[in-house]
């Protein structure tokens, strides 16, 4: 089953990504395909050159490797993640799939494995790693927050709507050459906020920072995601109380999982999350186009246990 959405702008970020795509291609196609008698849904990336899958059959992963990496072969992706279970991560191993990160508190509570087998000598090149190295352990230094961020006097937090889309395009337009999805794009900026909880900051009516957090209501966990700030409305705590508050909805809500992918030569991001009280969980490898280049992402989580912690704090958003 192909996505629904087909955007123009799909050509100039997988350009850049030095993706070879025609006018007609998806961004994303989803496959359904049995397994072992169990169904599995498989993710075409064509923006991020890579194929996605979570692991429901942990007694037949064999088969289900054989058939990704058939499928990989066929389409040229240059990388496979492999979302894995306790039970089955260790199987991939000896295919030749390597251990990238791990989310603690995914799959209900257990652990979801971040495998990931690489197709081409520059997708798994690191080509920063002495430098991403050496940000995550300076992030890793700033001593985690206990208290509720603030937002500072004149500035307003809400849900996006529908009218918010052309606002937003410009936002993301000004922070990002290229994205791992096509966030300029007013048609899929709309199924964000239709599906989504898409929260905003304003100022003066303008909207100066904006994040979303994608549900998976079979496992409950969150992603929190598409953060983006303008520079000038930078360091001042805007960013952390957008998570903060995307926080309070889902812990409300009973998500028992957080989590986010951020770019990890970014010090700025990290340092939010860290402060905010996420643990570090690995480096994706060249995970996403993002700013014209492939980049390696770092994963960080946070499996929050005492609601009342949040539902207690005063002037909440």
């Amino acid at each position: 089953m192909k996505s629904t959405y087909r955007w123009q702008v799909i050509n100039n970020m997988c350009m850049s990504a030095n993706l070879n795509l025609t006018d007609d291609m998806p961004s994303t196609e989803f496959l359904e395909t049995i397994i072992a008698g169990k169904p599995v849904q498989v993710t075409l990336d064509y923006i991020n050159d890579r194929i996605k899958v979570r692991s429901n059959n942990p007694e037949d992963i064999d088969l289900l490797i054989t058939y990704l990496n058939n499928l990989t072969l066929q389409n040229g992706f240059g990388k496979v993640i492999l979302i894995a279970r306790k039970e089955d991560w260790e199987k991939t191993l000896p295919f030749g799939y390597i251990l990238e990160a791990v989310n603690s508190g995914y799959f209900q509570g257990d652990p979801a494995y971040f495998m990931a087998k690489f197709y081409s000598k520059e997708r798994a090149n690191r080509n920063s790693l002495i430098l991403e190295d050496n940000i995550l352990q300076s992030v890793l230094q700033h001593p985690l927050n206990p208290l509720p961020p603030r937002l500072p006097s004149g500035y307003v937090v809400r849900e996006a709507v529908a009218e918010d889309v052309p606002q937003l395009v410009h936002l993301y337009e000004q922070i990002f050459t290229t994205y791992p999805s096509p966030i300029t794009e007013p048609d899929y900026l709309q199924h964000l906020i239709n599906k989504y909880t898409f929260k905003i900051i304003l100022h003066a009516g303008k909207i100066v920072s904006a994040a979303s957090a994608e549900t998976d209501l079979k496992n409950m966990a969150a992603e929190l995601t598409d953060c983006a700030c303008r520079p000038e409305y930078q360091s001042q705590g805007l960013m952390s109380y957008l998570i903060f508050s995307l926080e309070l909805d889902l812990i409300r809500r009973g998500f028992k999982n957080l989590f986010t992918i951020c770019r990890s030569i970014s010090t700025g991001i990290n340092t939010i999350f860290r402060k905010q009280g996420y643990t570090y969980g690995g480096r994706l490898i060249n995970n996403c186009s993002i700013c014209g280049q492939f980049e390696d992402m770092n994963l960080w989580i946070k499996n929050p246990v005492n609601n009342l912690e949040y539902r207690t704090l005063p002037n909440h958003p």
